[in-house]
């Protein structure tokens, strides 16, 4: 009896770099891919500028609401710890990029983890749960989508192993869940929303 695809992989895998390097190989775009300019595109949804552009939106929201200065900064100071606390674990880990030879698109600094998979996922969540308070099962699924796109068009674009996206994403949401919660209350919730 032939052993299942899943057993096949698993055969040849020496640990978490060789299942990045096989799904590298499986969904990372060709050149002549059709969806190239597209993940091109979407990567830059989890872009510095996008991220602190949607987190200052947020921050104006929670300023609006009443909740006062100190509030409105907790969602930035949450997302400059989560950016910095990124900086220093790629220093610490070192991890290498995946062949310059073969990445469709520019990047710098270390892989992991991926900063567009951790902006992307910080970002959009708190900026949704802020203006959209009445309707965050609906706006944090949209957030969810928004870094599930930016961190597969990391992978496609082969600038990131996978492992470095999922990284990225749970350290993102992290973020997100320390900024919906952090001490001055900008994101405390209540029954009803924002409180």
């Amino acid at each position: 009896m032939e052993p299942g695809p899943f057993r096949r992989v698993l055969a040849g895998v020496n640990g978490p770099r060789d299942v990045d390097r096989w799904l590298l190989e499986r969904l990372g775009a060709s050149e002549r891919g059709r969806d190239v300019p597209y993940a091109r595109l979407v990567t830059r949804l989890g872009s510095r500028p996008v991220a602190y552009g949607l987190t200052s939106v947020a921050a104006l929201a929670v300023l609006r609401r009443g909740r006062g200065p100190l509030a409105a900064l907790g969602p930035l100071a949450a997302l400059g710890c989560a950016d910095l606390g990124r900086e220093v674990l790629c220093a610490v880990v070192r991890r290498e990029r995946p062949d310059a030879a073969r990445r469709l698109a520019a990047c710098d600094g270390w892989s992991f983890p991926s900063r567009h998979a951790t902006l992307a996922a910080f970002a959009p969540a708190v900026a949704a749960d802020a203006l959209f308070p009445a309707h965050r099962a609906a706006t944090r699924n949209a957030a969810v989508v928004y870094a599930l796109a930016v961190g597969v068009s990391r992978v496609r674009l082969r600038v990131h192993w996978p492992g470095d996206v999922a990284a990225g994403w749970v350290y993102g949401a992290l973020g997100a869940a320390v900024a919906r919660h952090h001490p001055f209350g900008g994101f405390r919730t209540g029954r009803s929303g924002l409180s």
